[in-house]
């Protein structure tokens, strides 16, 4: 599970992409393993999504390991991270009163890279 903020001045969306691209083709290749990679931008929230939205992280957190805790060691086909047709919640957090938006992002809808993107993670790869 991958979980990151869409305003991490660090860890930018780019780097989430390119490790959820690598492990779901490190999955593709190992067919024995049964991984399932999913990763879910935090829209409005920073490098500390535990802390800026703790409502929003705790349920994708509890959702994800009591789906993936089956007791035989493997996980189910889909794990619903995300309920919303349209693969995006909105949470409303308790501590600032804000809202925190989910969004599942899949293997699909991420696109070409821009060149910057694309040599500032092939340095951390």
């Amino acid at each position: 599970l991958l979980l990151f903020g869409s305003r991490d001045p660090w860890c930018t969306p780019s780097f989430a992409k390119r490790m959820y691209q690598t492990l779901a083709s490190s999955s593709r290749r190992n067919k024995q393993q049964q991984q399932q990679q999913r990763y879910i931008e935090l829209q409005n929230i920073g490098h500390c999504p535990n802390h800026e939205a703790p409502v929003a992280v705790s349920r994708t957190l509890h959702r994800w390991i009591s789906s993936s805790s089956s007791g035989d060691g493997t996980t189910t086909d889909v794990v619903k991270l995300v309920d919303n047709e349209e693969d995006c919640d909105v949470i409303q957090e308790l501590s600032w009163g804000g809202q925190s938006i989910l969004k599942e992002v899949k293997e699909q809808d991420i696109g070409d890279a821009s060149l910057l993107d694309k040599i500032m993670t092939s340095m951390v790869s």
